[in-house]
């Protein structure tokens, strides 16, 4: 069985930007890490972008590989204006503007976890389960 994992958790984000290498081996063999890349299983395709190539894209004029085909966009932090509290990315929402993928999962804003909207032919759902677990533990 083959997983994915998006680099996009504290943990792994960090252990990459310190170690990107060692924090690498620590994947295991059946596991696709999804990292400013995609893949298409079984027809769908995935892509995910990081927080680090959201800054180059914004800082640098950088660009990302997203395909104008793209399923399932993604990334940690929300586009500019969507569940996000102000604190989305305006890059982010102008790459898509222009690519359109059918939907897009982040998270990192806490308190509209669990919420789903839908603008500009987008999808868009904050999957963040944080405010979820801190109600279990009440």
């Amino acid at each position: 069985m083959q997983r994915s994992l998006v680099g996009s958790e504290m943990c792994i984000e960090t252990a990459y930007d310190l170690c990107p290498e060692e924090a690498r081996r620590l994947i295991p063999a059946n596991i696709t890490l999804l990292e400013d890349c995609g893949i298409e299983y079984d027809g769908i395709t995935f892509y995910a972008i990081s927080c680090r190539m959201i800054q180059q894209m914004q800082w640098l004029g950088e660009e990302c590989g997203l395909s104008y085909k793209t399923d399932f966009l993604i990334t940690h932090i929300p586009p500019k204006g969507i569940l996000d509290e102000d604190t989305g990315s305006e890059i982010l929402k102008q790459i898509i503007l222009e690519r359109q993928p059918k939907y897009h999962l982040f998270g990192h804003v806490h308190y509209t976890g669990g919420l789903w909207e839908e603008k500009w032919s987008t999808k868009f759902g904050n999957v963040s389960t944080f405010q979820a677990l801190c109600k279990t533990n009440d």
